[in-house]
């Protein structure tokens, strides 16, 4: 989630891969006593997550003596794990499909998902120790996603304006998106959720009332409260470009499994899954009253697949072949990414530059990779720790490879109807391992659960078989006012071969990590956003946009023109990059050549008001009474009261629904519209974004810093993979749609 109060200060090209390189096990043996008892028995099914889960679970049952309550009331300090009344939404591999699930319903599991051998659930507490130690369970894994934040009603937000939609609605037909359905998949929609108290928070049922939302939307599954209604928030910006279009929600917080049978069920794509195939369960949903004719969502799971498309990938893109465009949000990571082909650095004894082999006697192989990339060997990467105001810096890192996940080449099997017996699977287990500034292995995150003070990491799967993902996770407790701490990352193969490609994308939960070395500036719009025929939609803030300049409406010391010479708008300093390449097709086979998909496509606006969602900005007066943010530290001299001033909607997840309404009114112009001639017309008709903001340059000038520049792909003008094909323009997209015949 990206809630944006103030601005804040805030793609290597692929080589030829790697030959594959044959290893030994792990040769160190500290390394290798502590990662073998993380993989095993109990421990190895549930994983370092669950683990640690059941240990904070066990832990207050015996402080509190009571199970229920110790159940509904623990409060997890595992970064990224949502627990809703006493459940965990997690998912994994069956060694005996049909049995699991018997035995998840018989736990009290709801939401219970399976196709084949891969199974997500909603499940209580208290029964994680019994699944942990059942036989028919292979491994489970927490779902662990992310929204990416950063109306025609009572409230109009500023990305109407922004993607030039006015204009569109002003044509003779008056294109307003009617009769053209948007499905919106988010985190919840009717929670009611609050912000900020005394700012203005619009309930479910006054956003209906006040037509900031479709007053009939039809919500198939809103998924756990409590929950953030981002999926409402969405709906509201909806509305104010095409106030027109009847609306539908579906959760995609439940699971990955999920999240994809989601978004099938909001296109009416019927049960494409074969009852005859041994081994194989048709989920079941229902087939909503009206389909989608356009859908949009804002989620990442972090393990869904960087080098092959997974399980959300592969229903979005199949929605969009039945003729449903797809939009998503591109992510709020910019470059922060590290990716390289993998190269061996073995080491041996006590003979590494970094790390320290301990007591380890004699010779003792370790194949590791290295991150120099000259002629030097550096089997390590060193980065920094940035506490927050209390001290912690927690980050979550999503290591992968390109080999195959097995839930993803299982579930297109599946999808084509086909035996899931065999489906590809990882063939190497590679860990991501985290190392103080002394090269000592920090601890792993003990079994009794994460207390406050503690230093630890969680990592450490057998991947052979299985996805080829590692979730890693720094925990870093520190000390109020205390400063960075230097830690090192090492890459280590732990059996089977050497991968050919590496990649991570961290996600910062409390403070920030820093590298301080070998940074590759990356992609990280990763997943379903990446998919082959998906348009993922990069971010530009309203007030940096040609609509808005040197608009007397926005109180503001953002010099005038500063973002918008020679462009139409300024990107977000936090909206993802692109270029992430695809290795592997949906079965889990080798590409003859990668495929590099247009991500982002395009540009949309983020920041707009909602009549909820968020808070308010510090670069507008909705009042129009000279003040605004009462968070502001640099605007106005006198700051207004929090009751005056609307809530606003800051990233991609922001950017995503306004064009994703675009693409309504240009169905009601032409239904006939494929996905493929949306996504050509909107790219065709888009403005140049130019700029990157930079951060914001706190001196006495209170001006930003706009120096990152934006340039195309050599040989595709127009087009890059930071921006895409630049921001859209709702009337020039409308006046290029082909009348229908």
């Amino acid at each position: 989630m990206k809630i944006k109060r103030i601005v804040a200060i805030s793609c290597a090209s692929i080589a030829a891969l790697t030959p594959l390189v044959a290893s030994s096990a792990i040769g160190d043996a500290a390394e290798r006593k502590t990662l073998e008892k993380a993989k095993s028995g109990s421990n190895g099914k549930l994983g370092p997550w669950l683990s640690a889960l059941n240990g904070e679970y066990l832990a207050a049952q015996k402080s509190r003596g009571k199970k229920a309550t110790a159940s509904t009331s623990l409060e997890t300090k595992l970064p990224a794990v949502r627990l809703r009344n006493g459940m965990v939404s997690l998912e994994g591999i069956a060694n005996d499909g049909p049995a699991l699930q018997m035995l998840l319903t018989s736990l009290g599991a709801n939401e219970v998902r399976r196709i084949g051998n891969y199974f997500s659930a909603n499940l209580p507490l208290s029964a994680l120790s019994e699944l942990g130690s059942a036989e028919s369970l292979r491994y489970a894994t927490p779902s662990v996603a992310r929204t990416r934040v950063a109306s025609q009603g009572q409230v109009v937000g500023q990305g109407d304006l922004g993607v030039n939609a006015p204009a569109a609605r002003a044509l003779d037909s008056g294109y307003d998106g009617s009769g053209v359905r948007i499905g919106i998949l988010s985190d919840s929609f009717e929670c009611g959720t609050v912000f900020e108290p005394g700012a203005p928070n619009a309930t479910p049922e006054e956003d209906k009332a006040n037509e900031d939302i479709d007053p009939d939307v039809e919500v198939l599954d809103n998924g756990g409260c409590p929950g953030s209604d981002e999926g409402r928030g969405m709906a509201n910006l909806i509305k104010d470009v095409a106030p027109g279009s009847p609306q539908s929600f579906h959760t995609a917080f439940n699971s990955r499994l999920d999240f994809g049978l989601g978004i099938l069920e909001l296109a009416g794509v019927p049960t494409i899954f074969s009852d005859g195939v041994e081994g194989l369960d048709a989920p079941s949903y229902d087939i909503p009253q009206q389909k989608s004719d356009v859908i949009v969502d804002d989620v990442i799971y972090f393990v869904e697949p960087m080098f092959s498309p997974g399980v959300v990938a592969q229903a979005a893109n199949k929605v969009a072949e039945e003729g449903v465009p797809y939009f998503s949000s591109a992510g709020n990571n910019a470059k922060n990414s590290y990716e390289s082909n993998f190269e061996p650095a073995v080491r041996y004894g006590n003979n590494g530059r970094k790390l320290q082999e301990g007591r380890t006697s004699g010779p003792s192989e370790s194949l590791r990779h290295d991150f120099d990339p000259g002629d030097g060997v550096d089997d390590t990467l060193s980065f920094l720790a940035i506490p927050d105001s209390t001290g912690a810096a927690i980050t979550v890192f999503s290591f992968q490879w390109d080999q195959p996940h097995v839930t993803s080449t299982g579930f297109a099997l599946a999808l084509a109807g086909d035996s899931q017996t065999p489906a590809a699977a990882a063939t190497s287990d590679v860990d991501f391992l985290i190392y103080d500034r002394n090269g000592i292995l920090v601890p792993f995150c003990p079994e009794v659960g994460l207390a406050a003070g503690i230093t630890c990491q969680l990592t450490g799967v057998n991947n052979i078989g299985g996805d080829a993902v590692e979730l890693a996770a720094l925990v870093y407790a520190g000390q109020p006012n205390k400063g960075p701490e230097e830690f090192q990352i090492s890459i280590v193969v732990s059996g089977g071969d050497a991968p050919g490609r590496i990649k991570w994308v961290p996600f910062d939960f409390a403070g920030s990590i820093q590298l301080r070395e070998h940074d590759t500036q990356s992609g990280t719009a990763y997943g379903h956003s990446n998919g082959e025929n998906v348009a993922s939609v990069a971010a530009a803030a309203f007030y940096f946009t040609e609509a808005f300049d040197g608009n007397e409406d926005i109180i503001t010391r953002i010099p005038t023109g500063s973002c918008t010479v020679d462009s139409s708008a300024c990107l977000e300093d936090f909206s993802s990059t692109g270029n992430i390449p695809i290795l592997l097709d949906e079965f889990g086979s080798r590409l003859d050549t990668p495929l590099t998909p247009d991500n982002p496509r395009f540009t949309g606006v983020d920041g707009s008001n909602t009549s909820f969602f968020g808070f308010d900005s510090s670069f507008d007066d909705d009042n129009d009474n000279g003040k605004n943010s009462p968070f502001s530290t640099f605007v106005t001299p006198e700051l207004d009261e929090v009751e005056n001033e609307l809530p606003n909607f800051f990233g991609t997840s922001a950017s995503a629904p306004n064009v994703a309404a675009v693409a309504a009114l240009m169905l009601q112009k032409n239904p006939g519209l494929s996905p493929e001639q949306i996504y050509q017309i909107l790219s065709d008709t888009s403005r140049p974004v130019s700029l990157r903001e930079a951060g914001y340059d706190d001196d006495e000038s209170g001006g930003f810093l706009l120096t990152d520049s934006i340039e195309d792909v050599e040989g595709r003008p127009g087009f890059n993979y930071e921006s895409g094909h630049g921001l859209v323009d709702a009337e020039a997209a409308i006046l290029a749609v082909p009348d229908p015949f």
